[in-house]
Formats: C-alpha cells, sequence, structure tokens
C-alpha cells in the first residue's frame, strides 16, 4: 500500500483502534495500528505517513514523542491527539512542544475526526498540524 494512503494510529484502546479503522476504511485508507511509542517511531523510521492519532499517553511515552520522528517530520506530517482527560493539558502541551498556534481543539465524534482526516489528506503538508480530540 503507498504510503499516502496510510494513517497511523498509536492507541493502546481497542475500542479507538476499531473506530478510527472504520472511519479510515470509510475514506479508502489503511491504518497502521502499533500500542507504543517505540513501535510508532519504528513504523515511523521505514515511512512516511500524512496522518497519526496518537494517544496523549501511552505505556512508553505519548505524542510528543512522535512529533520529530522521522516519518512525521519529513512530510510534517499532521497529529491528532487522543485526549481522555478534556482539561486541555494536551492542547497546551502541544503548543508548548512547538506546534503553534497550529492546534485545534475537537471534541472526539464522527464529524470532527472526518474533518481532521479531509485536511490532513488535502495534500497540504507545509506546516505540522496538531489537533487535540477529546
Amino acid at each position: 500500500m503507498h504510503a499516502q494512503s496510510e494513517v497511523l494510529i498509536a492507541s493502546a484502546d481497542p475500542q479507538t483502534r476499531r473506530t478510527l479503522a472504520s472511519i479510515l476504511s470509510q475514506w479508502g485508507l489503511e491504518p497502521i495500528f502499533c500500542s507504543t511509542v517505540s513501535k510508532a517511531k519504528a513504523i515511523l523510521a521505514q515511512q512516511v505517513v500524512p496522518l497519526a492519532f496518537c494517544e496523549d499517553r501511552l505505556a512508553d511515552g505519548g505524542f510528543r514523542d512522535l512529533l520529530n520522528a522521522t516519518g512525521l517530520a519529513k512530510l510534517k506530517a499532521w497529529v491528532a491527539v487522543i485526549s481522555w482527560t478534556a482539561d486541555g493539558s494536551g492542547y497546551l502541551e502541544a503548543i508548548q512542544s512547538g506546534a503553534g498556534n497550529k492546534t485545534m481543539r475537537y471534541s472526539y465524534c464522527l464529524e470532527n475526526v472526518q474533518r481532521i482526516i479531509l485536511q490532513a489528506m488535502s495534500g497540504d503538508h507545509s506546516n505540522r498540524l496538531v489537533w487535540e480530540i477529546t
């Protein structure tokens, strides 16, 4: 499968993985699953992806650890941070991690996930964009 049609999902939660995979399939996109930052980095060292969904916290790190991973940085890929705290901490951490004002916060619902996919897959990767979906 061509890298442009693959999306990384770094999540330990089976329901999140199933939900995102279902949404991605509607767009003809293939999920690449991993449940740890180290596995995500290994995948990204081998290929470039245009979009990554990552839980704010995994067993061995979180989205900040992926922001500069090779496969994301090459394409300036877009990162959607999945946060269950809904307290805005992921949003603030994304800004502090260098996302600047290209950070948005969305509720975790079908329409918002679809909006993220549409924007990320539009082909404009001139700037990295980080979202928090809670």
